[in-house]
């Protein structure tokens, strides 16, 4: 992969993350729906970092729609 392009993509999942974060701790949850494609997959986890086994998916969220009810 080119280094530029590799740096470009890094940046923009960088700058994604940032936004998402921002819209949930400043009240714009909603907002965060628009940061996904229309068929984007949110999971709600559960997880102890002591217990590396104890993953568990309580739920799945398929699409805007459902992610924009859910935030």
């Amino acid at each position: 992969m080119n280094t530029d392009h590799n740096l470009a993509a890094k940046m923009a999942i960088t700058e994604l993350i940032h936004r998402y974060a921002y819209n949930i701790r400043t009240g714009r949850g909603a907002e965060c729906a628009d940061l996904f494609t229309q068929d984007g997959v949110f999971e709600i986890r559960q997880h102890d970092p002591l217990k590396p086994d104890s993953l568990l998916i309580r739920k799945t969220l398929v699409g805007r729609v459902e992610i924009h009810a859910y935030v």
